[in-house]
């Protein structure tokens, strides 16, 4: 019986030294680690944080992949990526979070742009997400009165708003207020329309035009005198 406690006594022994070693083992790893990678900075901790950006401003030139956006008198080089099957590229949104498209910016649009900073001047905004804050499909149809027309634009005078240009396209139709089909050189100059499209605000400019409904047509009857 002493023989066995003596047995299992050893090996108790033996089994908390091996554990203690291990224990050792480890911190002297973690040790090592913290040696070689150093405890991260005050001001490299900030320095990482302030990598997010964030503006708001109005666009002063662009090209396929890039904005120039002018803020508070700063100007911003703003890089637009494209998406792979890897990697998601810029969201492009519209004002009302509609899914936007790079053909639809235009410059004096104003834009939102968050992404992250690409430089310590704070110039340069690899984004991830733009919103067009000035293009939105516009839920109602602009009313106004023709003052010039040709094949591919109509010029009109908007209720309550600024002289608009209409961009037409091989898939707008045209009405009468019947909703009768019309071709565009039925509608003239003096006549009243209602346009629907996708408005840019800043420009003034209805482009992915809809439909143009002419409301003088057919004329009303002459009342007998």
């Amino acid at each position: 019986m002493k023989h066995q406690t003596f047995i299992f006594g050893l090996i108790l022994t033996l089994s908390l030294i091996i554990f203690s070693k291990s224990v050792l083992a480890e911190n002297e790893r973690g040790i090592k680690k913290i040696e070689r990678t150093g405890t991260p900075k005050v001001g490299e901790r900030i320095k990482k944080n302030n990598s997010k950006a964030n503006i708001k401003g109005v666009i002063t030139a662009l090209s396929e992949n890039t904005l120039t956006v002018s803020s508070d008198g700063k100007t911003y080089t703003i890089n637009i990526s494209q998406s792979t099957q890897e990697t998601q590229g810029t969201i492009l949104k519209r004002r009302y979070l509609g899914k936007a498209t790079s053909a639809e910016f235009s410059v004096n649009n104003k834009v939102k742009v968050m992404g992250t900073w690409t430089n310590d001047e704070h110039s340069v905004i690899d984004a991830s997400r733009i919103w067009n804050l000035s293009i939105s499909k516009y839920r109602g149809a602009f009313v106004g009165t023709v003052q010039s027309i040709d094949s591919t634009t109509i010029v009109f005078d908007p209720v309550k708003r600024e002289r608009h240009t209409a961009y037409l396209s091989a898939t707008t139709k045209y009405l009468n207020r019947n909703l009768q089909s019309i071709v565009l050189t039925d509608i003239k100059i003096g006549h009243k329309v209602r346009i629907r499209g996708t408005w840019d605000k800043s420009n003034k400019k209805i482009f992915d035009v809809i439909n143009v409904v002419d409301m003088s047509l057919p004329p009303l009857p002459t009342r007998a005198k």
